[in-house]
């Protein structure tokens, strides 16, 4: 067995060949773990690296691509673990022309989360805002703060979406909307809308509100609608309440145009604008101010002035204007068809209404000192007819004391007055067929 050794620098090398130690070669004064002077890197040369160096190298689970300055990457780039990025407080613009001459930005990912969100199923989206949280699939949150939307297995929330606004819900809904607003809810809902407003709620049903303030919407899958206004309710199906304050409808197929505290509980009732109107007979209209219509008066309408008053209605299918001041009607006819009743008295007859146009008016100037006179009609009648007479006095006259007709034939009739008058009193005579 031989060794050759050739040292020609640091002579402080001591060589020792053992039988039972082998060869040991003893560097004096450098530790084996010292890489100062033997670095490699050139070609054919391999660097050596602490642990630390090799680790972070190393295609391990927990680490991330980190690029600084200006770096150009191109091709289709995989990244099995995640791909993050820390801006460090600064912008992050992406742009470029993704596909073709439009520009795009495909996001492969189960769910979209953006700032201090979560979301907590498929298909879903939290995109800007703090707090919001999604517990269904298919739904987004596009901002705002402490917004929910939840359901559970049995009735789950998908497909919904919220605008924005503070600490709205949609709970245990699907194909819903709330636009914004706070403390809105839509619950045990489908296809239902509420716009924005403050402490809206939509509960099992089918319905809408566009704004305003502590409406409610409830019951028997509702397709009803509130415009606005304050504290208005629906509790029925098929109706509308298109603002006002404290209104509430019961009853289906109603609406309520406006006004305070009304309440109508009749089928296909029309109530308002006015205050404190109650409508509860179906087929029903109240317009003004304390209409009242009873369960008993289906088909009644009712048309009030605005003074503080109970307005009743007069019975079923019946009309009620009811105006302190009077009705008038100031061009056209005023068309009626049966008896015209005034304070319970019949003042005119279909009939006579009908055969009023075959009357016959004329005026007679009366001769003085005499107390009979006959006047004959112009054209005949049928039959006798119904004869009014009224003395019209001349100006300064005496006045008359009595007057009679009598003797009413179909081609005339007699009159009789006191002989104490004086020239220029005139008879004015109306006759109407007495049919």
């Amino acid at each position: 067995m031989s060794i050759n050794v050739t040292v020609t620098e640091t002579p402080n090398v001591d060589l020792t060949i053992s039988s039972s130690t082998g060869l040991n070669v003893g560097v004096g004064g450098t530790s084996h773990n010292s890489l100062i002077g033997i670095q490699g890197g050139a070609s054919g040369e391999y660097y050596h690296l602490t642990e630390a160096e090799y680790s972070l190298l190393a295609l391990n689970d927990s680490n991330f691509v980190n690029i600084t300055g200006e770096e150009t990457i191109s091709g289709v780039k995989t990244f099995d673990s995640g791909f993050i990025i820390n801006a460090g407080g600064q912008e992050i613009l992406i742009t470029g022309d993704l596909d073709g001459s439009d520009r795009k930005l495909y996001v492969d990912a189960e769910s979209f989360v953006v700032g201090e969100n979560s979301v907590n199923s498929l298909y879903s989206a939290a995109i800007l805002g703090s707090g919001n949280q999604i517990f269904g699939n298919y739904d987004v949150v596009a901002g705002g703060e402490l917004n929910i939307i939840s359901g559970d297995e049995t009735n789950p929330s998908d497909f919904n979406f919220i605008g924005a606004g503070s600490q709205n819900i949609i709970l245990r809904s699907s194909n819903s909307v709330i636009g914004g607003g706070q403390n809105n809810k839509i619950e045990d809902a489908t296809v239902s809308f509420i716009g924005g407003g403050d402490t809206n709620k939509i509960s099992d049903a089918v319905s809408a509100i566009v704004g305003g303030n502590s409406h409610l919407i409830s019951g028997g899958n509702g397709y009803s609608f509130i415009g606005g206004g304050e504290e208005n309710e629906i509790h029925g199906t098929f109706s509308s309440v298109l603002g006002g304050e404290g209104n509430k409808v019961y009853g289906s197929d109603a609406v309520t145009l406006g006004g305070w505290f009304t309440e109508s509980s009749g089928q296909f009732a029309l109530v308002g604008p006015g205050r404190a109107s109650k409508v509860s007979g179906d087929y029903a209209v109240g317009l003004g101010n304390r209409v009242e219509i009873p369960e008993a008066h289906s088909g009644a309408t009712v048309f009030a002035d605005g003074q503080d008053r109970v307005h009743p209605s007069s019975g079923s299918h019946t009309a009620t204007l009811d105006f302190a001041n009077g009705v008038y009607v100031n061009g056209g006819d005023l068309n009626v068809t049966q008896d015209i009743i005034m304070a319970g008295e019949t003042v005119a007859t279909r009939a006579w209404v009908q055969d009023r146009d075959l009357g016959q008016r004329f005026d007679t100037v009366l001769p003085s000192g005499i107390d009979e006179t006959g006047i004959e009609f112009a054209t005949s009648f049928s039959s006798a007819p119904v004869v009014q007479c009224e003395l019209q006095l001349p100006d300064d006259g005496e006045r008359t004391y009595f007057i009679a007709v009598r003797s009413i034939t179909n081609t005339g009739f007699f009159v009789e007055y006191a002989d104490n008058r004086g020239t220029g009193y005139t008879l004015q005579t109306r006759a109407i067929p007495n049919t």
